[in-house]
């Protein structure tokens, strides 16, 4: 069962993926695949016609599976980004950076320690 505080975070739409975030996406699937992952591509889902389920979240794709295996986003009015993983998107995860929420996927990127929230799991349907 989902908590409340899921279902708030999950409601609110993503703010904009920043140039400076897009940047540092670029470099976290470069530095991925360098090291083996199993990432196939990651990029931000702007399109009208895409699921809105994945719509202004960054979709991240692994080699293994056609579908998107985890969606990041910061929701509106906030300065955390959430990491839902697939396929039954069940399991929320809260960062403080993008670069922290990023590596719990594939730690590639150097960072300081300090950038975990806190974890919270539960099923994302209502």
């Amino acid at each position: 069962m989902p908590s409340s505080v899921d279902n708030v975070l999950l409601t609110f739409p993503p703010r904009p993926v920043s140039q400076w975030e897009r940047t540092l996406l670029a470099e976290w699937v470069t530095l991925s695949k360098r090291k083996g992952s199993d990432i196939a591509r990651a990029f931000v889902s702007e399109r009208r016609g895409d699921d809105p389920k994945i719509l202004g979240r960054i979709v991240i794709m692994l080699k293994t599976t056609r579908e998107p295996a985890f969606l990041v986003h910061s929701p509106q009015e906030s300065t955390f980004w959430v990491v839902t993983s697939g396929p039954n998107w069940s399991e929320v995860q809260r960062f403080r950076t993008l670069r922290a929420a990023l590596n719990a996927i594939r730690p590639v990127l150097a960072m300081p320690n300090s950038d975990t929230i806190s974890q919270a799991t539960g099923s994302l349907t209502s």
